[in-house]
């Protein structure tokens, strides 16, 4: 395959080793600003980044596939993949309902490839995290757009570096 350096940003093999189950899933990461969608007026569709991240990790899947590069894979993982999945991690989910399904008709479009959004990211973790039972634990639920522009706090005791000392409490 004529390139040097093959390598995915992140690739996963099972909880269980690779003994049990010799997959792999192979993930290409994108920044969260990056747009999914092009604006063309009659045909909308993915943008160029996004094409060229799926072709990306394709790439990968392929290369994992082909004999020649066995010996260096065995030695990266342990084992030689029997099935690879095959995922692309980029930009934010759309408020316009009509957008989000266009998204969703061309993520149709692309079954061997999972287009995962940060916003769902956030949004798994949430409900995973409201699944567990802290008493007295009070988790909000962010939704897309709720978000956007918001700062984390920020502490109110300052932090004198050159003295490396907490301003404000008696004692340090």
């Amino acid at each position: 395959m004529g390139c040097r350096r093959w390598s995915p940003d992140f690739a996963f093999t099972s909880i269980l080793g690779p003994r049990d189950i010799k997959d792999i899933e192979l993930l290409e990461m994108k920044g969260p600003a990056e747009k999914l969608l092009n604006y063309h007026r009659n045909h909308p569709g993915f943008t160029a980044i996004l094409h060229r991240a799926i072709d990306q990790v394709r790439d990968y899947g392929r290369y994992i596939s082909y004999p020649a590069n066995h010996t260096k894979i065995m030695k990266q993982l342990g084992y030689i993949p029997t099935q690879s999945r095959l995922a692309v991690l980029i930009g934010r989910d759309y408020q316009d309902g009509e957008r989000m399904e266009v998204l969703e008709r061309r993520r149709a479009e692309t079954p061997d490839i999972k287009i995962i959004t940060y916003d769902k990211i956030l949004e798994t973790q949430a409900d995973q995290l409201s699944r567990i039972v802290i008493p007295d634990l009070v988790i909000p639920t962010l939704r897309p757009g709720e978000y956007e522009g918001a700062r984390p706090e920020r502490p109110s005791k300052k932090f004198k570096a050159k003295e490396n000392a907490w301003h404000g409490e008696p004692g340090t």
